[in-house]
């Protein structure tokens, strides 16, 4: 059949469907730029693939708040996905506004936050329905029971309202989500909001995702509240064919995987990993997200299949440089396996982003005081940086002060330390971190934590050096000033002298000029 057939038919059915609004909130507030949502694309793909017309703004979108105005007024329903963070306050705004407009529209949430607080997410006055976990299925029968008016008391795993009443239905199973139909990239407008930032500008990389779930316990996750220790994961042939249609729609020259965890089944990694190299496919993978030691416990095999494929960097939750620490997180993993798959990377090539949590409440297992327990801490941090360092200087760092996520087994360590949550939507949608009272933390430290990424860690890893190249003269003089501190910022680092951080000032206030008045105008 003529594919120019199949497009006009497929419009046609379309036309004569009310289209969806599905709007991925800021995550940031200072964001300028919001990557696409997948898990919106994820919950569009069943109505899309019947005929639905699905209009999808994103909140870096040009004019956001006006499409979503003028879209929200004949759609069949409005759904948001958010998390606990800004995207709260973001959708509350947009929520807002739409009801106030259009009293009669339907506003449907979804994501970590309503799935963890779904009684407080309806309980709010302009939300109607809370979809509670595993979205896909949920979201496409209510979308088919709104169409053709049926009642919502059949559908499993939401709450909703009827009257005056709030219904609760029971728990949906967890599904496989080889069930569901490819993820519809095509209705995000914006073709360079699917890829990913790069250092080389002529990348295309796709943000992608393969599996949902994760069957691990660490204890300040939200995971395993909104999936309980499950995970789905896409077939070896699924995720091949997505990544052909990636090549051929898109051109790309990488993916993105965004997975909780993508190394899960090192078989299904191995199938992966041939089924590309027996379609010649040739692209890289960058940032796949993994546990050290199960990385560490992969066949040299797996590693040869990895090499071939072209595997760049992986993303892995090292979390803490103290052994202790690590057993308080429930990490099931040690700092020593973030020592050996340093090295183990460096043979294969591959880079690895770090990510650590500073910041947490005091352990109880502890007998030292918070202030002791901070303190060695930040130490084996340093430690362990240091280690790494001296290993490779090609890998980067993420650093996260920890923040409660509620429901979670870490917060109610930090509700017994002083720690109040939101007792409302509205009262989430104006919590910060700050205001939430983590008590247990010092501002010193705070301060150190961000000197750490802004400071230390580029200079460390020479990342600052190489960022630098692109920008031109700008750049160059860039360089003269990073190598001027370079010095006396290493031996702040050496002597592990932190007062007085005019450097750290200097760079900070630096940065802030050149976003200001050079990098725009380059």
């Amino acid at each position: 059949i003529d594919e120019t057939f199949i497009n006009r038919h497929d419009s046609h059915i379309r036309s004569m469907k009310k289209h969806i609004v599905l709007y991925n909130p800021r995550p940031v507030k200072e964001e300028t730029k919001t990557d696409v949502s997948l898990a919106l694309l994820s919950v569009a793909a069943i109505p899309y693939s019947q005929g639905y017309p699905i209009k999808y703004v994103n909140s870096s979108n040009n004019n956001a708040m006006d499409k979503v105005m003028q879209l929200s007024k004949s759609a069949l329903c409005v759904g948001f996905t958010v998390m606990t963070s800004y995207q709260v306050k973001d959708a509350i705004d947009v929520t807002r506004k739409v009801k106030t407009k259009y009293p009669g529209a339907i506003i449907v949430w979804g994501g970590w936050h309503p799935s963890i607080l779904p009684e407080q997410t309806i309980n709010d006055k302009d939300i109607d329905i809370v979809v509670i976990g595993q979205g896909q299925r949920t979201f496409a029968e209510i979308v088919e029971a709104l169409d053709n008016g049926k009642p919502l008391n059949h559908i499993k795993g939401i709450m909703y309202k009827e009257g005056s009443n709030i219904v609760k239905t029971e728990q949906r199973p967890f599904e496989d989500i080889n069930n569901f139909p490819p993820l519809p990239y095509e209705i995000v407008e914006s073709e360079q909001e699917l890829f990913a930032n790069s250092e080389n500008p002529g990348d295309k990389i796709i943000f992608y995702y393969t599996s949902q779930g994760c069957p691990h316990r660490c204890k300040f996750c939200a995971d395993p509240l909104v999936y309980k220790h499950r995970i789905t994961m896409l077939s070896a042939e699924r995720v091949v064919a997505d990544i052909e249609r990636f090549v051929k729609k898109y051109n790309i020259t990488g993916v993105h995987c965004v997975d909780t965890n993508f190394w899960v089944s090192e078989k299904r990694v191995q199938d992966i990993c041939r089924l590309l190299l027996d379609k010649g496919i040739s692209i890289k993978w960058v940032l796949l997200n993994g546990r050290t030691e199960q990385l560490l416990k992969m066949s040299d095999e797996t590693w040869n299949l990895l090499k071939k494929i072209n595997l760049t960097s992986i993303f892995v939750g090292a979390e803490s440089g103290s052994e202790d620490t690590m057993r308080y997180l429930q990490k099931d993993a040690t700092v020593r396996d973030t020592i050996e798959l340093t090295k183990k990377c460096k043979q294969q090539g591959v880079r690895i982003c770090y990510s650590f949590l500073l910041g947490l409440p005091p352990n109880p297992n502890s007998k030292a005081p918070h202030s002791v327990q901070i303190k060695e801490e930040w130490n084996a941090l340093v430690n362990l940086i240091d280690e790494i360092v001296a290993i490779t200087k090609e890998n980067t760092f993420v650093t996260n002060v920890y923040k409660p996520y509620p429901g979670t087994a870490m917060e109610e360590i930090c509700r017994k330390n002083g720690y109040k949550e939101p007792d409302t939507l509205d009262g989430w949608a104006n919590y910060t971190t700050d205001k939430g009272g983590l008590t247990w933390l010092p501002k010193r430290y705070i301060s150190l934590i961000n000197q750490l990424e802004v400071l230390y860690l580029p200079i460390l890893t020479d990342e600052s050096y190489k960022k630098l190249n692109k920008y031109g003269v700008a750049g160059k003089f860039a360089r003269l000033f990073y190598f001027l501190m370079h010095a006396t910022v290493m031996l702040r680092w050496k002597t592990k002298f932190y007062s007085f951080p005019i450097e750290y000032y200097i760079l900070k206030n630096s940065k802030q000029f050149a976003r200001k008045y050079i990098l725009r105008s380059s």
